[in-house]
């Protein structure tokens, strides 16, 4: 009797262990390598086609900060006052795996000292806008127009290279690319040949460790089983004269001269998730550059990153998400740096005209012009650039004359 209930019972529990095993997420160690670096590619799937609100905020941590009170005199210095100064940006942010990316936002400086908006050497308020991408369909150029109510407009697009990834921003950051680092995308620089994995547990949380050596130093990851493995944490160590730059061209800073081991270390902490569609898509993210001199490690600035009104496949087309709108008198610049080549632009009847020796670029440049929403510069806008140029020198002269 004693033995048949013992067999029961042995039976039962296997049956537990068996359905355990079906509905809990595997364990780093039971998946193979290639499975689980596979896993990690798969889990930014959820930017092939989103539109998102990001906002952005970076401060320095030196230790020189807020040792000793801080004179008018003082702020006239741009280092100092770049420690007192937290940077901010403001972004709506779309990307597609077709068309590629684009920015549009606000970039401004905090002063810790007033609370108020930071004032440049000119005395004007430290912020302007931006708007910036990668034009995929639209002749594969990188853009950037600049432009100001009170100024005027100019609009760079620049036939697109992997060398602009850095020019991502956030983006950059969200796709595992951290271009102080190397250009390519952290997923492409681990392989089953490079990687020893491990389970481990980040702040009471189930991780799958992964550490790894490369060319362009040295990478500690941790991966959470339990968000199909998207990323918890990364630490990127990059060590002076011995790891490649972020370029992949050179030795990182060979020409050090000191006497102690030297690195810069990028810590990237992902504090929350939200769930969408299948995958797991950070809304916060936290990161940390330090320096560490033969062990001794000093931070030397924070930043945080929120995602929000996150929309996954997105109508782009309804958003206009990648038009531009530009003033009929914008100053165009189309290049190919490689070849040296350049478009003429004209303008007729309020319209850009393309011209090029380069048969190749100028049809770029055409498609690129489907892109483009024209509309007149008004008398009042020309009003507020007179008013504004005024104001600059009116400003430039103040500065000036408080310095002496």
């Amino acid at each position: 009797m004693n033995e048949r209930r013992l067999q029961g019972q042995h039976f039962i529990a296997m049956g537990t262990l068996l359905v355990l095993s079906l509905i809990l997420p595997l364990p780093a160690q039971a998946l193979e390598v290639e499975e689980v670096l596979q896993a990690f590619r798969d889990s930014y799937g959820w930017l092939d086609n989103v539109a998102m609100k990001i906002e952005w905020e970076s401060e320095s941590l030196s230790p020189d900060k807020w040792k000793k009170s801080v004179s008018d005199k003082d702020m006239e210095n741009t280092q100092i006052r770049s420690l007192y100064e937290t940077s901010h940006i403001k972004t709506d942010f779309f990307w597609s795996q077709e068309k590629g990316w684009h920015d549009i936002g606000e970039h401004y400086y905090m002063d810790q000292l007033t609370g108020r908006v930071a004032r440049n050497t000119e005395g004007r308020p430290d912020r302007w806008s931006f708007n910036n991408g990668h034009f995929k369909e639209a002749g594969d150029f990188y853009v950037d127009y600049q432009f100001d109510e009170g100024d005027i407009s100019w609009l760079s697009a620049e036939v697109y290279t992997d060398i602009m990834a850095f020019r991502g921003g956030a983006g950059a950051l969200l796709e595992g690319r951290n271009v102080s680092f190397s250009l390519k995308r952290l997923t492409d620089l681990l392989t089953p040949d490079n990687v020893a994995i491990s389970e481990e547990t980040l702040d009471g949380e189930a991780s799958c460790f992964i550490e790894a050596q490369c060319d362009y130093g040295h990478i500690e990851l941790w991966l959470s089983p339990e968000h199909n493995y998207a990323m918890q944490q990364v630490i990127l160590t990059k060590e002076f004269r011995k790891d490649l730059d972020w370029r992949g061209e050179k030795i990182y800073r060979e020409d050090y001269q000191g006497t102690v081991v030297a690195k810069n270390i990028y810590a990237t902490r992902i504090r929350k998730w939200s769930q969408m569609d299948g995958y797991f898509v950070p809304l916060v993210i936290e990161e940390q550059w330090l320096v560490s001199l033969d062990d001794e490690i000093e931070a030397k600035s924070q930043s945080t990153t929120k995602l929000s009104k996150i929309r996954l496949n997105p109508d782009f087309d309804a958003l206009k998400a990648f038009q531009l709108d530009i003033y009929n008198d914008t100053y165009i610049d189309i290049t190919d740096r490689e070849t040296g080549d350049r478009c003429r632009v004209t303008w007729e009847d309020d319209k850009p005209v393309f011209k090029s020796d380069n048969k190749e670029l100028a049809e770029r440049a055409e498609l690129f012009l489907e892109t483009l929403t024209v509309r007149k510069v008004s008398t009042f806008t020309k009003m507020k650039r007179w008013t504004k140029r005024a104001g600059s020198k009116i400003g430039s002269f103040v500065s000036s004359m408080r310095r002496h």
